[in-house]
């Protein structure tokens, strides 16, 4: 499928984002490089085939599950090199990430409004509760 070479290339763009930025700015960085202007078109193509692929799940399995599962693993292992979760809980959290991400890109496709763009995970961080030492 066209798509999934065109969604591993984004994977790996993501990949390197986020490589290059400091661990604690990792989400962020991902975030603001998928909400420039110039990422919208591929946006919108990725939720229009994210809605034919569920209507077609079996048609569309390889895809759904490139989408979900390699998307929560780059995030959970970024995650857990930021120092936000430990391995064990990465995947819950990674999940909630991954959610909030593709809802605030949703948001953005639909409404075109630069307040999407500064939205999220900046203010999301701000009220999560840091962890203490000792739990380390």
């Amino acid at each position: 499928m066209a798509f999934r070479a065109h969604d591993r290339h984004v994977l790996e763009v993501n990949s390197a984002v986020l490589a290059a930025a400091e661990p604690n700015r990792a989400i962020e960085a991902v975030r603001d490089a998928t909400s420039a202007p110039d990422q919208t078109g591929y946006w919108r193509f990725f939720f229009e085939a994210y809605g034919y692929a569920v209507r077609e799940p079996e048609r569309y399995r390889e895809f759904l599950d490139g989408i979900v599962h390699d998307w929560l693993a780059l995030v959970g292992d970024q995650l857990v090199t930021a120092g936000i979760t430990d391995r064990e809980r990465a995947p819950a959290l990674a999940t909630l990430t991954l959610a909030a991400f593709r809802g605030l890109r949703l948001d953005l496709v639909a409404t075109q409004t630069a307040t999407v763009r500064r939205r999220g995970p900046a203010r999301w961080r701000r009220r999560r509760p840091r962890r203490s030492r000792a739990r380390r």
